[in-house]
Order: C-alpha cells, then sequence, then structure tokens
C-alpha cells in the first residue's frame, strides 16, 4: 500500500510517496534522499546484515547507517528508527514498527485505510527528486536502545 507522507528536517520539509510494508521487520529510508534532507546520520556500531522476503542477502549490502526521526500520524507523534540503504524508486518504506506504534485502522480486504489518522499530501508525487549522494558525514554514536 501506498501513502503520501511528509518528512521534516531542520532546514527542509518534504512530501513523498511511501511505502507501507507490514512485512518488512524495519522502517527504511533511502540513502540519497535522508542525505538531501539533511537528516542526522549515524553509524551503527556493528553492521547488520539485510535480507530479502526469500532469505537471500539484499543486493546494497549490509545496513551501516541510521537516522532516528519523531514521526507524525495524525496527532500522535513516535519516535522511530529508520535505517538507511538503497529503497530503488521508493523514498521511505514504513515497516511493521510503524504499525505497531501507530496501530492504523486497516480494511486488509478492500485495502483501505482510516485516512482520518494520517497526514496526507495535497499532491500524490514526490516534492523532490533523486539527486547524485553526497559523501557521508554521520556522528559516530552508540544507538540508543
Amino acid at each position: 500500500m501506498m501513502l503520501c507522507v511528509f518528512v521534516h528536517s531542520r532546514s527542509k520539509r518534504a512530501e513523498t510517496i511511501t511505502l507501507l510494508d507490514s512485512g518488512a521487520t524495519e522502517n527504511f529510508i533511502n540513502n540519497s534522499y535522508a542525505q538531501k534532507l539533511n537528516l542526522p546520520i549515524r553509524r551503527l556500531t556493528q553492521e547488520r546484515r539485510l535480507f530479502n522476503v526469500d532469505g537471500t542477502p539484499n543486493k546494497a549490502g549490509t545496513l551501516k547507517y541510521y537516522t532516528d526521526i519523531i514521526t507524525r500520524t495524525g496527532t500522535k507523534h513516535t519516535h522511530l528508527r529508520y535505517f538507511l540503504t538503497d529503497l530503488g524508486d521508493n523514498q521511505v518504506i514504513l515497516g511493521y514498527l510503524w504499525f505497531a506504534s501507530t496501530q492504523p485502522q486497516i480494511d486488509w480486504a478492500k485495502g483501505w485505510i482510516d485516512y482520518q489518522q494520517l497526514l496526507l499530501c495535497s499532491d500524490p508525487t514526490p516534492t523532490f527528486s533523486h539527486s547524485a549522494p553526497s559523501v557521508y558525514t554521520p556522528t559516530y554514536e552508540t544507538p540508543d536502545t
């Protein structure tokens, strides 16, 4: 299921199409998109292997970086971690942790989600286009647990 969301950083506000994926164990954001938004990128103390749904290693390699973002759904604010990787055409994937924290009302048979709980974009197209990735300047900190 696709959903249009707002992404805020200190210097920018963007709206983008996000993929809702209840089978994804984590939340993800595209490397270049996180850099374009100037999000605070941190390095994991230990890299994590990334697997596809069929159990094969993902071609993007291991997860090395993350960003913690306050995610607003309706009036609820939740502190969520997003791992940086190459998402291809997607900018953001909201996974199981978003579903668990948000508890959106979904009719899976009809592919319907209660949009009154969510913040919607005025235009279903992303406001930022892809750009060439810049050099990472992550802050090396121990992740909060």
